[in-house]
């Protein structure tokens, strides 16, 4: 019967061959913004296929309290599907929303949809 102390010992050296190089060039060659590319892009960008994303902004809660601006919004593909995002004030998708147990959350959202397919009754 093996040690389980082997496993992860072997563990932990297959991770090290196989996952920290990956994880030393992602640090040696740093994606670039994609800020640029969002307001390019539209609503809704998407980064380009194989492009590495980065992480979404963090906004913290301050004294107990997170009060954040979202602004709802979709795009008709060219595919025709919809796609749906929700930005910050600052143009930023999807951010991450940290809090302590505890805090006061007050969302402010502003829905920036349009009626894709034209249907909306007037």
């Amino acid at each position: 019967m093996r040690s389980p102390w082997v496993n992860l010992s072997y563990r932990g050296v297959l991770f090290s061959i196989c996952y920290l190089p990956a994880f030393l060039g992602v640090l040696a060659f740093p994606a670039p913004r994609l800020a640029a590319q969002q307001r390019a892009g539209g609503v809704c960008p998407r980064p380009q296929p194989g492009s590495v994303v980065p992480e979404p902004v963090d906004v913290r809660s301050r004294h107990g309290l997170l009060e954040v601006e979202l602004l709802a919004r979709n795009v008709k593909e060219s595919d025709g599907r919809t796609r749906y995002c929700f930005t910050d004030g600052e143009g930023h998708e999807s951010p991450n929303l940290r809090v302590h147990p505890g805090d006061l959350v007050v969302i402010h959202l502003k829905n920036e949809m349009t009626d894709l397919d034209g249907s909306a009754a007037a």
